[in-house]
């Protein structure tokens, strides 16, 4: 394989990394502010 490929292939591999790393960052901050404000069923259940 020539070099081109290898950088093609680390570059998509960063790529990816990089992505799931904020798919990470984005769906933790989400589910600290939902914990953070209650998801609301709990409010709406007075018995």
């Amino acid at each position: 394989m020539g070099p081109e490929k290898h950088q093609a292939y680390a570059v998509q591999w960063f790529a990816m990394a990089l992505a799931l790393f904020a798919l990470y960052l984005y769906f933790g901050w989400h589910n600290t502010r939902e914990k953070r404000h209650g998801n609301g069923h709990e409010s709406t259940q007075h018995l």
